[in-house]
C-alpha cells in the first residue's frame, strides 16, 4: 500500500486509534473539527493529532497528518487527515476486482456481514465500522487481492447513507428492513425509509439491489442504470421466499433450489437475514445449501447462548431498537426454562416517539417470570408489571444491578440480556455476569 508523498517501508495497516496500532501501520491523525456534512455540528474535543507520539511508540511507520511533523518517523501532511482517509479508500476501490457488497438496515447488518464472510469468505469489515470513519478506514484495509469484500453502513440522521454507499461502489447493495431504529433523528418514518433507500444511489452499473418484497417498488424508484432487483420475505413473488418452520428452522425457496435452513439463535428477525443471504448466493451463483455450513448460534451478542451452572443466558446485549427488542423477547418465550427473565436496557434515539414504543414493550414483558430494567423510559414499564410479574428498575446497569440478578437466578432459568449499545455490551455486562454466576455458590 503505497502512500504519495511518504517514503517508508511497505505499511501493513491502517488505524486511526492509536491504541490499535501495530508494528508497521499508518496512523492517520484525525483532527476533531467539525463536520456539518457528517451531522458533527461542532468538535468532539478528541484530536487525533494528540496521539502521534503513542502511535510511533506502538510501531507506526507513517503518519498522516494536518501538522508539520515534529518526528524522525515518515510523516505526509495533509490539509484534512479524513478526506485523505477517504481518498485512500478510493484508491482501494478501485483496485479491487471482485463482488463488492454493502449492507444497511435498521438491525442485522452485522449479522448478515458476518455470515456471509463465513460462507463465502473474503474481507468484511470490522466490528460496527459502518460510519464516515470506519466505511474508508475498512476500505483503505481491503487486500488487493480480496476476492469478495463486504462493508457495513449505518446511519443515525439524514443525508449519511448516500456518500457512504458512493464511496464503496458496490456491485451488489442489501437492504435489509426499516424498523424505528434511530428514527428520534428522523422527520418520521418515511425519511427514515427515504434514507435507507439510498444505500442504492451508489450501485455500480451492471448491479444488483437485494431488498425485502414490500420495497420493490421503492427501490425501482431509486435507481438508474443497468440494475437488477433481488426481493425476499414471505410473499410468493419474491426471489428468496421465506416460511417460518418452528421457531428453530425455516423453508427458503429460489428459482433454483428448496432448503430447509437451521436459524443460528431462532426467531424471525434472524430468518429474515437468512433470506437476504440467500438472494445474494444467487446473485453470486454459490449454491443454496451453503447456507447449512453456519455456525449453530449467532455471533457474540447477537443472540449468543451461554450456559453457567445450568442457567442459559441469551447475550443480546450488542445493540437493540423496538424492533428488535420485540422479536427477541417473542423468541425468549420460546425457549425452554423453569423461568424467563429479562435484562433490558432503554432503547436510545427514539425522539418523542420513545414513551410510546416502551410502553408498547409490556405485552411482551408480561409473558415472562421476572424482568430487571435500567434507563429512565422503563420506570413507568416496570411500574406498570409490578402487580403482574417480578419487575424492579434500577439507575444503571452497575454491580447493584449484576449482584441482584445473580442471587435471583436458579438452575434451570433462562436469561436475555438485551439493551442500546451504551447499557451492557460497552460495559462487558453479559461477561461480567457469566463469571459472577460461576462463582456463585
Amino acid at each position: 500500500m503505497g502512500i504519495v508523498g511518504c517514503s517508508c517501508d511497505p505499511i501493513t495497516g491502517v488505524q486511526f486509534d492509536s491504541r490499535e496500532v501495530s508494528e508497521g501501520d499508518l496512523f492517520v491523525a484525525i483532527s476533531n473539527r467539525a463536520r456539518p456534512q457528517f451531522n458533527l455540528l461542532k468538535s468532539d474535543g478528541r484530536d487525533g493529532h494528540t496521539f502521534i507520539d503513542d502511535a510511533i511508540d506502538r510501531g507506526a511507520i507513517c503518519i498522516l497528518s494536518e501538522l508539520p511533523a515534529t518526528t524522525e518517523t515518515s510523516c505526509c501532511r495533509v490539509n484534512d487527515s479524513l478526506d485523505s482517509l477517504w481518498n485512500l479508500a478510493r484508491f482501494r476501490r478501485s483496485q479491487l476486482e471482485g463482488p463488492v457488497i454493502a449492507v444497511t438496515g435498521s438491525n442485522g447488518k452485522t449479522t448478515f456481514k458476518e455470515y456471509l464472510r463465513h460462507l463465502i469468505g473474503g474481507f468484511a469489515s470490522e466490528a460496527s465500522f459502518n460510519n464516515h470513519i470506519g466505511v474508508p478506514l475498512s476500505l483503505s484495509r481491503t487486500p488487493r487481492s480480496t476476492d469478495v469484500a463486504t462493508y457495513e453502513v449505518g446511519t443515525n440522521h439524514p443525508g449519511e447513507i448516500s456518500p457512504l454507499t458512493c464511496l464503496i461502489s458496490p456491485t451488489i447493495a442489501v437492504l435489509l428492513n426499516v424498523q424505528e431504529a434511530h428514527i428520534g433523528n428522523f422527520k418520521d418514518t418515511d425519511a427514515l425509509k427515504k434514507e435507507k433507500l439510498s444505500i442504492f444511489r451508489g450501485l455500480t452499473s451492471p448491479g444488483v439491489a437485494v431488498c425485502p418484497h414490500e420495497f420493490t417498488d421503492d427501490v425501482s424508484h431509486a435507481i438508474d442504470g443497468d440494475i437488477q432487483i433481488c426481493s425476499f420475505g414471505s410473499d410468493h413473488g419474491c426471489d428468496a421466499r421465506l416460511e417460518m418452520l418452528d421457531e428453530w428452522r425455516c423453508l427458503i425457496t429460489t428459482k433454483n433450489a428448496e432448503i430447509v435452513v437451521p436459524i443460528p439463535g431462532g426467531g424471525e428477525h434472524r430468518a429474515s437475514t437468512l433470506c437476504a443471504i440467500a438472494c445474494v448466493l444467487e446473485v453470486l451463483n454459490v449454491p443454496l445449501e451453503t447456507l447449512c455450513n453456519l455456525p449453530a448460534g449467532p455471533p457474540l451478542g447477537r443472540g449468543k447462548l451461554h450456559e453457567v451452572n445450568g442457567i442459559h443466558i441469551v447475550d443480546d446485549s450488542y445493540n437493540a431498537n423496538y424492533s428488535s427488542m420485540t422479536a427477541s423477547l417473542h423468541n425468549l418465550t420460546a425457549r425452554d426454562g423453569t423461568r424467563r427473565i429479562a435484562v433490558i436496557g432503554q432503547l436510545n434515539e427514539l425522539g418523542s416517539d420513545s414513551p410510546r414504543l416502551h410502553r408498547q414493550l409490556i405485552p411482551y414483558l408480561a409473558h415472562l417470570d421476572a424482568v430487571f430494567a435500567v434507563g429512565d423510559e422503563l420506570k413507568v414499564v416496570v411500574d406498570e408489571l409490578r402487580n403482574e410479574i417480578t419487575a424492579e428498575y434500577f439507575d444503571d446497569a452497575d454491580n447493584r444491578l449484576l449482584n441482584r440478578i445473580t442471587t435471583f437466578l436458579q438452575k434451570g432459568d433462562v436469561v436475555l440480556v438485551k439493551g442500546s449499545n451504551t447499557w451492557f455490551w460497552k460495559r462487558n455486562f453479559v461477561e461480567n455476569l457469566r463469571f459472577a454466576i460461576s462463582q456463585a455458590t
